[in-house]
């Protein structure tokens, strides 16, 4: 018996349990989805829940699932930077709509920032607490380095970022509705721009003009969110 725990552990601790348990996981999290259409099965929030609860009743150390799962974390990075040949292949969509993607993505990012740190402040938060915030409505890669150059805290980062996107796709469509935007651009741009990535999900699957709007938001407001965001560390 004491061998079997032993090969458990072992197995667990293997830099393929914390890849199979995230693929599974988010797996689970599109059938989900797919049989029931609602923004609280969005195959981002079902696999969060799943891999939380796997490791927490199983008893599972952090740093098993870390093993894994920090290997799949270092592809964001190139993953990030592949987001550039959005912008190339959606450069004719970007010339159509130049004007309203570049100031929906200033207005947005810097509504972003601006709301966090006036927040933080009469909140009364840390400066460091704060500035780890901020960029939470572009990609984690992007979130990560502003953090790293500021002197912030990685988790609230990570955090923010997460909570994020994860509210775009909940309460997107509700906001939408209940403030009569109907417009695809506009609709497309707004999850882009204030949920990244998993924003984006969720307007790819309302249509081709939202999809490609939050595409290329993302990238607009991430160079945007970079440059605003240094102007608070003078």
């Amino acid at each position: 018996m004491e061998r079997f725990f032993l090969s458990l552990d072992a197995a667990l601790a293997s830099p393929f349990f914390g890849i199979s348990l995230t693929i599974f996981c988010y797996a689970v999290g599109k059938w989900a989805n797919a049989r029931y259409r609602s923004p609280i099965t969005s195959p981002y929030i079902v696999a969060l829940v799943l891999v939380v609860g796997a490791l927490h009743f199983g008893r599972i150390p952090l740093s098993h699932y870390r093993s894994g799962a920090d290997l799949l974390t270092m592809m964001l990075v190139p993953a990030t930077a592949i987001l550039g040949t959005t912008i190339y292949s959606r450069r004719a969509f970007l010339r159509q709509n130049f004007v309203p993607l570049v100031v929906g993505g200033l207005v947005g990012s810097a509504t972003s920032l601006a709301s966090v740190w006036l927040l933080s402040r009469a909140l009364g938060l840390d400066r460091t607490v704060a500035l780890s915030m901020m960029p939470r409505s572009v990609t984690t890669p992007i979130a990560l380095e502003l953090a790293a150059i500021s002197g912030g805290i990685m988790p609230i980062a990570i955090l923010s970022v997460l909570l994020t996107g994860m509210c775009g796709v909940v309460f997107g469509p509700v906001i939408t509705k209940l403030m009569g935007i109907t417009d695809p651009l506009a609709v497309g741009a707004a999850y882009g721009v204030a949920s990244h990535v998993v924003g984006t999900s969720k307007a790819v699957e309302i249509g081709e003009t939202e999809g490609a709007a939050g595409s290329v938001s993302i990238c607009v407001a991430g160079m945007i969110t970079v440059a605003l965001y240094m102007m608070f560390l003078v």
